[in-house]
């Protein structure tokens, strides 16, 4: 039996060792004593932290190029807590309850994995909430779970050390683990955080590229060029109706570039073996 209660929570830095913690602090300070923290900094030491959460964290931990799954593999063998929860600075809690809602249904036993909303940021791109919406509902218990990540989920320590993360990631393993497991996720709706959606191209190619090398160290077979190509034109098509839905013509240049950023990112990275 594990014997801290308490969740770790596993808060990933940014890779580009740019980090604004303000907001997504002015949320975690107030739990200060119901979890406890680890930094996971993807960017090789670069990333710099205010001293209150260096001084908050338990530990901070250095990922190189890859080796996510590794590091949080690491993690679940060396601590004791029973519940593994993960945000990023992608996101930002809305709620101090946050993380209470998210672990519920593990610590009473009802699932092994959870995952929660993501709402979008206000003034955010239009396309990128369409898609929050959709994948992500604000009602109900039924969403996207090939949209599982370590943007906010939560996992027990027990399913964690029997399947562990796949270990050479360069994005986020939790997806492709959840795939590759038989582990039924729970979604939580009200366990929300906000996303912020105004990405660049050059961004939505980066993220896309590599959610593809996940995929391909996974061992997932290399994406078909047509099958891609059909993709690419259908979301095309649905962008562009929506954006006639929301009356909205002055965006209608944009979804060709972005979905063209999001498949050939995703088809350049998962065509890396």
């Amino acid at each position: 039996m594990n014997a801290n209660p308490r969740p770790l929570l596993v808060l990933l830095l940014a890779e580009d060792g740019i980090f604004e913690p303000s907001k997504i602090w002015s949320v975690l300070h107030r739990q200060r004593g119901e979890f406890d923290l680890v930094l996971l900094d993807r960017s090789g030491g670069a990333t710099k932290t205010p001293k209150p959460m260096q001084e908050a964290a338990v530990k901070t931990v250095v990922v190189g190029p890859g080796g996510l799954g590794k590091a949080v593999n690491s993690l679940c063998a060396e601590r004791q807590n029973g519940v593994l929860a993960f945000t990023s600075d992608r996101v930002c809690p809305t709620h101090e309850h946050w993380l209470k809602r998210l672990c519920e249904p593990l610590w009473t036993g009802k699932a092994e994995a959870a995952f929660g909303r993501q709402a979008p940021s206000p003034g955010g791109n239009h396309f990128f909430n369409h898609d929050l919406e959709v994948n992500y509902p604000a009602d109900g218990d039924r969403a996207d779970r090939s949209f599982f990540s370590m943007d906010n989920c939560a996992v027990t320590r027990e399913a964690l050390l029997k399947r562990p993360f796949p270990e050479v990631f360069t994005y986020d393993p939790a997806a492709v683990w959840l795939a590759a497991n038989d582990v039924s996720p729970v979604y939580r709706p009200s366990a929300v955080v906000m996303r912020y959606t105004l990405l660049t191209l050059r961004g939505i190619y980066e993220e896309s590229r590599g959610r593809g090398m996940d995929l391909s160290a996974a061992g997932s077979p290399s994406p078909s060029l047509a099958r891609e190509t059909v993709e690419l034109l259908r979301g095309i098509w649905t962008d562009l109706v929506f954006a006639a839905s929301i009356k909205k013509p002055q965006y209608a240049w944009y979804p060709p570039f972005r979905r063209f950023a999001m498949h050939f990112g995703h088809y350049q990275g998962a065509g890396k073996k």
